[in-house]
């Protein structure tokens, strides 16, 4: 049976799918955490191990992507575009 996912693991997917293989400094500026400690957290998820500040990066992240669609959705409602046929 697999084991469950670190967070450090999931922070680090996350950060390819969002910014690409370079995502810590890009992550970084989004959030505001350090870029040296995702880069640590991304070090971590490699070798499997969980980092202690990642579950605390992985909430700030989550934070600034919802901070993010209600930017973008405010905007869209500005604009008059319907996001309704874009919705899953």
């Amino acid at each position: 049976m697999a084991r469950p996912a670190l967070a450090s693991e999931t922070l680090a997917e996350l950060g390819v799918q969002i910014f690409g293989p370079d995502w810590a400094a890009s992550m970084g500026r989004l959030t505001g955490i350090n870029a040296r400690t995702l880069l640590r957290v991304k070090a971590s998820a490699a070798a499997g191990e969980e980092y202690p500040a990642a579950r605390g990066a992985l909430a700030e992240l989550v934070t600034a992507l919802n901070r993010v669609a209600g930017l973008a959705r405010s905007e869209a409602d500005r604009l008059g575009v319907s996001l309704r046929s874009h919705e899953s």
